[in-house]
């Protein structure tokens, strides 16, 4: 996921709500290399998945697109991990426009996340387990943070999963291992201690 920046008009847009089929394959594609080839800082965290996602992004389950009137305001993915389990707001990302720097702890806010997320509920059902995730030990307090703005929108209740858990097919290292906020059953992953991720990787963080 990506931090937001502050701006006025994230507050009071004409919000509109397409998937994937409607955006088009091809321009997704062409917009996903664009934003791998610009240069604001602020994308630097992303820029590993722009170079991937071009030949990745058709394998995920459904893309979701907000938009201001015609202006992109944010993209993000479902996820299907199998046995009716999903995780939500993968790979998100938000224009430059529409981000804030600052999010507090108890955040009331429709940001441009929690716009997606009715459409991404709905589109998932009746799932066992719903899950976002955040990589990095040191943002488990803003997935925290994050599982309270999810309770107050949904008026469900997400759990912060105690342990580390894998998030891809393979372990690729120690991003691949996140903290996770999931409602319904604990999703069934892999899972690591908090103290075998310090052990194995806290001098590289």
């Amino acid at each position: 996921m990506v931090a937001m920046g502050s701006s006025s008009m994230v507050y009071s847009i004409n919000q509109k709500v397409i998937t994937l089929e409607e955006y088009g394959f091809v321009k997704f594609q062409e917009e996903l290399r664009r934003l791998g080839e610009s240069t604001n800082p602020g994308d630097k965290r992303n820029l590993d998945w722009f170079e991937e996602l071009p030949f990745t992004f058709m394998f995920y389950e459904e893309w979701f697109f907000l938009f201001d009137g015609d202006k992109p305001v944010a993209f993000a993915a479902v996820q299907d991990f199998g046995d009716n389990q999903y995780r939500l707001l993968t790979r998100t990302y938000i224009y430059r426009d529409y981000r804030r720097i600052f999010n507090p702890k108890k955040d009331h806010f429709e940001s441009p996340t929690m716009r997606i997320l009715p459409y991404q509920l709905e589109h998932v059902g009746n799932y066992k387990s719903a899950f976002v995730s955040m990589q990095s030990l040191s943002r488990r307090p803003a997935i925290e943070r994050f599982a309270y703005k999810m309770k107050y929108r949904t008026g469900k209740d997400w759990t912060l999963a105690p342990n580390m858990m894998l998030t891809t097919e393979q372990d690729w290292g120690k991003d691949c291992w996140q903290s996770i906020i999931y409602n319904g059953e604990r999703p069934n992953l892999p899972e690591m201690t908090i103290e075998e991720w310090k052990a194995k990787w806290q001098k590289s963080v």
